[in-house]
């Protein structure tokens, strides 16, 4: 009697990486990284999507995952020795820690708090889901500032920030796309631009000015930050919202699988205000989660009832 193989049963996908789609993918794509990060001396362990060295140095995997998980395995290591060296030269690079060098190439750079690469000891908070920390523009790379000795040589987080916001708000977009904009009042638009260009949220009301022409809308506005790049907003103003929602989600969805990933979610902004208006139900899928300004601008609209 003819005894076949026993098939090795195959690993539920990681939903820290869940641009593999395949379990065993991701887990082949986290030993690499491991494997290379020490050939260069960082011994390291893995952590929700994450690479975390021995010294507490945490490595995101996100981006670089994102690209090897479109390619060939066999192009892998070559991406991962990539992304190793570049996290090296910027470790290299000469720390620049005078303000008033530095002034006009020091931004926030807007994170999602679970892919931070450490715990700041200062940070701007955009609502209960998004977080900038100071960056500085390097030539060759971008700078993360967070600990308290680095933004106390800067001179200090008020100034810092003083400074990063004033910057933000003289960025501009490259481009600015509607989408759907034969029926106006379920329209989105995309603000695209460059690595700083999701992080003018911090600047919102300029940011709507600028690009979308939008004076202070009075019932707020719906938008998108997937990546470092792309902003989408949709200002409420009737039913069109229901739509624009749809809209809204699936440009998140999409452009949140590319590299510079930061949020898949949708979000809502009145007045200085931000919540996380999109959530994962139990089957996956994403619907809208109406709670607080945003239950009630849509009140005020009449989109729902009182209650």
């Amino acid at each position: 009697m003819a005894w076949l193989p026993r098939r090795r049963p195959r690993r539920e996908p990681d939903p820290a990486l869940p641009m593999f789609l395949d379990g065993d993918r991701a887990a082949r794509f986290v030993a690499l990284a491991r494997e290379v990060f020490a050939e260069h001396g960082l011994e390291c362990s893995y952590d929700e999507g994450s690479l975390r060295a021995e010294d507490g140095r945490r490595f995101g995997l996100t981006n670089v995952a994102l690209v090897a998980a479109s390619s060939p395995i066999r192009e892998w290591r070559g991406l991962l020795v990539l992304h190793v060296e570049g996290l090296a030269a910027a470790y290299a690079a000469p720390r620049l820690r005078d303000l008033d060098v530095v002034r006009d190439r020091i931004y926030l750079r807007l994170w999602a708090p679970e892919d931070l690469p450490l715990k700041p000891d200062r940070a701007e908070s955009l609502g209960e889901g998004l977080v900038g920390l100071a960056a500085i523009d390097h030539p060759e790379h971008v700078e993360t500032i967070a600990g308290a000795e680095d933004l106390a040589q800067l001179g200090g987080w008020p100034a810092i920030r003083e400074a990063a916001l004033a910057n933000l708000g003289r960025l501009r977009a490259d481009d600015v796309i509607t989408l759907g904009e034969d029926t106006p009042t379920e329209a989105v638009q995309l603000s695209v631009g460059g690595f700083f260009n999701a992080s003018r949220v911090f600047t919102m009301t300029r940011l709507l000015r600028e690009d979308f022409l939008l004076e202070c809308p009075r019932h707020g506005v719906l938008f998108a930050v997937p990546n470092r790049h792309v902003v989408a907003v949709h200002p409420l103003h009737g039913p069109g919202m229901v739509p624009a929602v749809g809209r809204l989600i699936r440009v998140a969805m999409r452009e949140y699988e590319v590299p510079g990933a930061i949020s898949p979610h949708v979000w809502f902004w009145h007045d200085g205000q931000v919540q996380q208006a999109t959530k994962r139900a139990a089957d996956g899928a994403v619907e809208l989660h109406v709670h607080g300004p945003l239950q009630a601008a849509m009140t005020e609209l009449g989109l729902i009832e009182e209650g």
